[in-house]
């Protein structure tokens, strides 16, 4: 891997670190560089030039073009100066300008500026003559240093739940590791440390993410009927360093969400619900990098469950279709490179109502662990999710044929009955299933997941049996009942 310091070694001149850790990232730069030629300055506006070697400051002006003028005319070969939130004044055409004009004389004498800013976003004019490049958040070794020294400053034992810790812990800065391990341990009157109080600070991480809602809810397997095979596949897989996610195709209403949200508690893993429509901003750039801050949260909350419902919708314009100017193919490509490249355990669950908008690209093989249709439910499945609607909202009594109905549909039956205080059959004169107006729609995502998609439930059943399937609104052959879920 190449460090920050090879490209300073290298004569880059001019570089951009994307990092939420001025301090801790110039110390490691400084490190890094240690016992070689380089000298080593920092500026910023509040505290002006100063020598980190001696610690002593430098008499120039503090504004931002002073230490650039320094650093060319003045500063002695093999000078490294540190740039801190320099971003903000490159509106500035005269800093602009400055940075431009310093790039070749400062690559001839080896000396070079690294700004630091957690956020960078670079004028065109720069584009080419900067380096943008990424400081890493504090990997597991380096937690289990600050853990150390927490445990140290509070004289206690280095705690058995240390791995525990650090696995949650993953993700923060080493200032808000530091601060949770701190609070985690005083919280407990310095008897153990607490590992909820860590979650609850990546969730003020989330909160400060428009597109990002972290989500809790009340949902279990035991509360959806069927769908066995996707569920011992989810649950199996998640559990897995080297899982990535699934994607849920299906009708509306037959439990692609319920099943999402009921896998985080069924794992105790927080879910995060992405909604890629308030990743777009006006401005040029943004979107992407609206994209990227969401996506770097989310790793930054792993282990974690990601849920994009109706993603066809949200991505319908990545195929170029759209009049974004490209907006929607650029946010698709960022999402595609993070599920292609990340490492972090994020279980990316992403639901689909319908095939026609999906782009091809986003089903290929690696970015997702398995590609799901889930159907309306058996006859078996809809007697138990019927059962279990009734238990629910406390109706009794008889049925009426609810063949082809989802999930949703049977729900929504037992509750208009609860509230009707009306029988089971009177309640279905105001359910309207799917099926009926949409039956050709049906038919055409069935056989367009045949071969393409892994049946998420078990229990299927061969034309022509006393259980087959019917779109239909005709009575079918056998007399068979076929009770359906949204």
């Amino acid at each position: 891997m190449t460090t920050i310091s090879s490209y300073i070694n290298a004569a880059y001149p001019l570089m951009a670190i994307n990092t939420a850790e001025p301090d801790r990232a110039q110390q490691s730069i400084v490190k890094e560089l240690e016992g070689g030629a380089h000298g080593c300055f920092s500026w910023d506006i509040a505290s002006g030039l100063t020598d980190m070697t001696s610690g002593e400051g430098v008499n120039i002006d503090p504004g931002p073009l002073a230490p650039i003028a320094w650093l060319i005319n003045t500063a002695p070969e093999n000078t490294v100066l540190f740039m801190h939130n320099l971003n903000r004044f490159l509106q500035s055409i005269e800093v602009l300008q400055a940075l431009i004009n310093s790039r070749d004389i400062l690559k001839s004498f080896a000396k070079a500026i690294v700004m630091f800013s957690p956020e960078v976003t670079l004028p065109p004019e720069l584009e080419k003559s900067v380096q943008l490049l990424d400081f890493e958040l504090p990997d597991k070794y380096a937690l289990a240093g600050i853990l150390q020294s927490i445990c140290d400053d509070a004289s206690v034992s280095y705690p058995d739940n240390a791995t525990d810790l650090i696995k949650q812990a993953t993700g923060l800065t080493a200032y808000e590791a530091e601060s949770c391990f701190a609070l985690s341990l005083s919280s407990t009157g310095l008897e153990s440390f607490d590992r909820r109080i860590i979650i609850e600070a990546k969730t003020q991480i989330i909160r400060k993410n428009a597109s990002l809602e972290l989500s809790h809810f009340p949902e279990k397997f035991s509360d959806i009927g069927g769908l066995d095979v996707l569920k011992e596949f989810t649950k199996t897989t998640i559990a897995s360093d080297l899982s990535r996610g699934v994607v849920l195709l299906g009708l509306s209403g037959c439990g692609k969400s319920m099943l999402a949200k009921a896998l985080g508690n069924e794992t105790g893993l927080p879910t995060l619900s992405l909604d890629m429509g308030k990743l777009f901003g006006s401005l040029v750039g943004s979107s992407e990098q609206k994209t990227r801050e969401a996506l770097a949260v989310a790793s930054a909350m792993a282990p974690c469950i990601l849920m994009v419902e109706e993603s066809e919708k949200q991505l319908s314009g990545a195929g170029g279709s759209s009049n974004d100017s490209g907006t929607s193919g650029r946010v698709f490509g960022a999402f595609l490179t993070w599920l292609n490249d990340h490492k972090e355990q994020v279980y990316t669950i992403c639901t689909c109502n319908s095939i026609d908008n999906i782009p091809m690209e986003f089903l290929r093989s690696e970015r997702f662990d398995g590609i799901f249709f889930v159907d309306l439910p058996t006859a078996e499945e809809a007697e138990v999710i019927l059962e279990m609607y009734k238990k629910q909202f406390d109706v009794t009594g008889p049925a009426p044929d609810i063949s082809n109905w989802s999930p949703a549909e049977v729900r929504s039956l037992c509750r208009v009955s609860k509230m009707m205080n009306c029988t089971l059959k009177d309640a279905a004169k105001y359910i309207v299933p799917l099926y009926k107006s949409q039956g050709e729609k049906i038919k055409k995502q069935r056989e367009w997941a045949k071969g393409r998609c892994i049946p998420a439930s078990s229990n299927t059943r061969k034309k022509g049996s006393k259980k087959t399937r019917s779109i239909s609104a005709s009575k079918r052959q056998g007399g068979g009942e076929i009770i359906s879920s949204n």
